[in-house]
């Protein structure tokens, strides 16, 4: 940058090298411009338009560039913050400054609520963890997780004779359970990829793992043998005879026919699961506690040459608490139930309230007393103008925009004086 063209050199070692580098000594500090602040002569005050940058503003102010960084000297706020932003740029720096969600409350959160642990609301379902709370405002701050929603084919692939493998991973910092998807397929093509959990009819598969007796053995049904024959000098059942493969196991079978003789065998516990499935897909799962999609792989396809199939998670995006729904603290996956508390209010943090102010624009507190679960009322505000975090961005934006410049008369006399006295510390 040419603004570093006349600082003095200095000698410098970097980490463990054994020679020493000639470097300019950009922390070298020149008061000249701080010695021209009390004097209003040499400088007015301009203010910053929506896309104006330091270079820009410069040369509209003098018709060159080479005084943009006389802004940041002669004004300490732009110096510690920065250059004002466009308005149209705050909301979506709030929304990534603030990106959580703020739950209003009356009750008691001194006890737990505490940074990291975990809250779910009784009616929404909402999972999330607790990123700061404020008692004097009755708020916490939760950082919501999610849920798999759907997988999204992007590439079918070819060459798939049987299902492939389905692997959903977590992204880094997320803590919940992966979610499991279930690969189906036909023409040696995927068709869809589903995270929708099974549900079982209990009582059907209470019934499944029932003792069968020969006789009554359902082709195609997988079994595990429980007794070859009765105890009453029964007919032996052979086994071999309805599917059971000893090289295979000398168990486990899938039955051929219904079976001869007094033996029995039970459905094995994933045959019970088949027979008693309602809806929804075995072996998969939305999965938990998810802070963006997860990646989705797709095993390679069994015949060479074949495409391997793509696809996309899809994470539901909604992840608000319900007003009047009831948030149940969980430290280290433990529900703390004798703490909860009822919600007030809940909303984007970015538009939540960052502080109240009095007609002086003062700091005020709002009284607020909590006790128990919230049934109490929040407190008057009367007379108090809520702050959100929004607001507070913009209010700061705002403030950053009128700002002292030198004069163009001054302005090349400060940069010639500035740049000798730089040589000078040389």
């Amino acid at each position: 940058m040419s603004f570093f063209t006349n600082f003095p050199l200095a000698v410098y070692k970097f980490g463990d090298e054994n020679s020493f580098t000639l470097i300019q000594n950009i922390s070298a500090y020149i008061n000249i411009i701080d010695e021209l602040r009390d004097d209003l002569s040499y400088y007015t005050t301009e203010f910053i338009q929506d896309y104006d940058r330091p270079d820009s503003f410069s040369f509209k102010l003098y018709d060159t560039t080479d005084f943009y960084w006389t802004f940041y000297y002669l004004n300490d706020d732009i110096r510690e913050s920065g250059w004002p932003l466009p308005q149209n740029d705050l909301l979506p720096k709030a929304k990534l400054d603030y990106p959580h969600r703020t739950i209003t409350t009356t009750g008691d959160i001194s006890k737990t609520f505490l940074p990291g642990h975990t809250v779910t609301g009784s009616l929404s379902g909402t999972i999330g963890t607790v990123v700061k709370r404020y008692m004097d405002l009755g708020q916490i701050i939760v950082e919501p997780f999610s849920k798999v929603l759907s997988i999204t084919l992007d590439n079918a692939g070819s060459g798939y004779l049987s299902a492939p493998t389905v692997t959903i991973t977590t992204r880094s910092g997320d803590i919940g359970a992966n979610a499991s998807g279930v690969a189906q397929f036909s023409n040696n093509t995927i068709t869809s990829i589903q995270v929708i959990p099974p549900v079982f009819n209990s009582a059907t598969r209470i019934n499944a793992l029932l003792p069968v007796n020969a006789g009554s053995f359902e082709i195609g049904k997988e079994y595990k043998i429980v007794t070859t024959a009765d105890d009453d000098g029964g007919a032996t059942t052979d086994f071999a005879l309805v599917g059971l493969l000893p090289e295979i196991s000398t168990t486990v079978f899938t039955a051929t026919g219904v079976g001869t003789g007094t033996g029995t065998a039970v459905q094995t516990e994933a045959q019970a699961d088949i027979s008693s499935l309602i809806s929804g897909f075995i072996g998969a799962s939305k999965g938990d506690l998810y802070r963006d999609p997860p990646k989705v792989v797709i095993s390679e396809p069994n015949l060479a040459g074949g495409v391997q199939a793509t696809a996309t998670a899809v994470i539901n995006i909604s992840n608000n608490f319900n007003a009047g729904e009831i948030i149940t603290p969980s430290i280290n996956g433990v529900a703390q139930t004798a703490d909860i508390v009822i919600v007030k209010s809940e909303v984007a943090q970015f538009n939540s309230v960052h502080h109240y102010e009095n007609a002086a624009g003062d700091f005020v507190d709002i009284g607020l007393a909590p006790s128990g679960t919230g049934t109490g009322a929040f407190p008057s505000l009367s007379g108090k103008t809520p702050v959100t975090y929004f607001e507070r961005v913009t209010n700061k934006n705002d403030s950053l925009r009128e700002i002292n410049v030198l004069k163009p008369n001054i302005a090349a006399q400060v940069k010639t004086e500035f740049n000798k006295l730089l040589l000078s510390t040389g």
